[in-house]
């Protein structure tokens, strides 16, 4: 998005209330994001920042019904 941030949606509709909820943002950029990449349990994303960052899904939520975005690397 533009405001910088990343929006994790519930695109599945396990929310029973509203289809489209948004469940986490992600904040760490501080620029309009370019590009997401998913690849097993990390999502990789760049920004007009000039910063490329790592994400991964926290351990042991596995039994939750969204899995939970930590930032790993913060990169340049």
């Amino acid at each position: 998005s533009v405001d910088s941030t990343i929006k994790v949606w519930d695109y599945q509709g396990k929310v029973i209330l509203d289809p489209a909820v948004c469940v986490q943002t992600l904040y760490g950029h501080a620029g309009t994001i370019t590009a997401l990449v998913i690849l097993g349990d990390y999502l990789i994303s760049s920004s007009t920042d000039g910063a490329i960052k790592v994400w991964r899904q926290e351990e042991g939520r596995g039994q939750l019904v969204y899995p939970w975005m930590e930032l790993q690397v913060r990169g340049r």
